[in-house]
């Protein structure tokens, strides 16, 4: 190659190639102490959500399998104080042998066996697993007779009527006179206007149990004026509804101090302090004071007929109760 003189020979410039763009490399983390921490109680909640989700699938199929394959019904145990056949309970529950036991409805035995059987008040399912049903039967305890229309209802202390009869037979219950029964069917209840009447017949003749006394009628037509008739021959004024606690002290004392086997009177506890007690024939018609077709029925039970002429002013003697 030839050199050229008298200059400097250009140097030829080599085209550049163009740069290559560096790659930005990012710096690892420097995970710390708390990073660490939290992303494993990420992972806990994760597989603990799993187990979860597992648990409720293996619940829910033990479930269906439990309705539907498991726990058939093998055997029926009719325990039952309610007069009436077991083949008949049994026969009216809706449950049979092979039905699952945890599917057999009580609500629905019990509906369909006090329709049926009025004297039935409650059904209770007891399970024993794996294929026992035990079935409890309450019966329905009668606690008055309500007389009208010419015939006798026997009543539960709800208002259910468990029977209807001829007005001459009340099972030897109290009667109540002033309950509304004309509309009761048997297994049906009375009115709620009536309920609360009947609620104070009942807290009556309890208060009178627990003393040892029994009511042969309950007039509850006014209230205000209540009055019981005991061994068909004691016409007893309680007044109004308070106080029967200390009432039915006052007839206790007076039945065990003052009132003999042949007494016929009235017996007046309706004030505080002292309860009145005068003979007076009850079974005139000016004197009996409750319904009119009662009057029959108690005056032929006296052994010991009254004295037709006593006043009704003769003197009348007082009792203090001992509580």
């Amino acid at each position: 190659m030839k050199k050229v003189k008298g200059r400097s020979a250009e140097k030829v410039k080599k085209p550049k190639k163009p740069a290559k763009e560096k790659k930005k490399v990012s710096k690892p983390k420097n995970f710390d102490a708390k990073d660490i921490t939290k992303r494993r109680k990420r992972s806990r909640r994760k597989y603990l959500l799993y187990y979860i989700l597992f648990f409720v699938l293996i619940l829910g199929a033990f479930c269906v399998m439990s309705l539907t394959v498991f726990f058939k019904i093998q055997k029926i145990v009719i325990n039952s104080d309610a007069p009436y056949p077991e083949s008949d309970i049994l026969e009216n529950i809706k449950v049979q042998k092979g039905d699952n036991l945890l599917r057999a409805s009580e609500k629905l035995a019990e509906e369909n066996l006090s329709q049926k059987f009025p004297y039935i008040a409650d059904v209770e399912f007891k399970r024993h697993l794996p294929d026992e049903l035990v079935v409890k039967v309450t019966k329905e305890i009668p606690r008055v007779s309500s007389e009208s229309e010419g015939r006798t209802v026997i009543l539960s202390g709800e208002g259910k009527a468990l029977e209807i009869l001829s007005s001459e037979n009340n099972k030897g219950l109290p009667r109540v006179c002033g309950l509304n029964t004309d509309d009761l069917v048997l297994g049906s209840y009375i009115k709620e206007e009536e309920k609360e009447k009947l609620n104070v017949v009942i807290n009556l003749q309890n208060r009178l149990a627990d003393e040892g006394v029994k009511a042969d009628v309950i007039d509850i037509r006014d209230l205000s004026s209540i009055r019981i008739l005991y061994d068909g021959r004691v016409d007893i004024y309680f007044g109004g509804t308070f106080e029967h606690d200390y009432k039915a002290a006052f007839v206790r004392t007076a039945i065990e101090t003052s009132i003999n086997d042949d007494f016929v009177g009235i017996l007046d506890v309706s004030k505080r302090p002292t309860a009145r007690l005068r003979p007076v024939n009850i079974f005139l018609q000016e004197n009996w004071l409750y319904p009119s077709y009662l009057l029959p029925d108690y005056e032929k039970m006296l052994t010991v007929k009254p004295n037709a002429i006593i006043p009704k002013e003769q003197t009348q003697s007082e009792i203090i109760p001992d509580n």
